[in-house]
C-alpha cells in the first residue's frame, strides 16, 4: 500500500496543536508596507481554531 502524501499547499497554511487544527489570522501575508506596525503586531501571533464545518473538507486534503 503506498503512502498518502500531505498536500503541500495545505501544510503551509495550517498547523496542529493538541489535536486541533489552527490557521493563521487573515491579512498578514501581503501588502504589509501600508499597514501600521501596531496592526501587523496584532496579527502576527494570532491563530484561530478551524471551524467544524471546514474539517470535513480539510481531511480530504490531508
Amino acid at each position: 500500500m503506498p503512502k498518502i502524501k500531505t498536500t503541500k499547499s495545505l501544510s503551509k497554511r495550517i498547523k496542529t496543536k493538541k489535536g486541533k487544527i489552527l490557521k493563521l489570522h487573515a491579512s498578514y501575508r501581503h501588502l504589509l508596507a501600508k499597514k501600521s506596525g501596531n496592526r501587523k503586531r496584532q496579527h502576527k501571533d494570532r491563530t484561530e481554531i478551524m471551524a467544524k464545518s471546514d474539517l470535513k473538507r480539510l481531511k480530504k486534503l490531508i
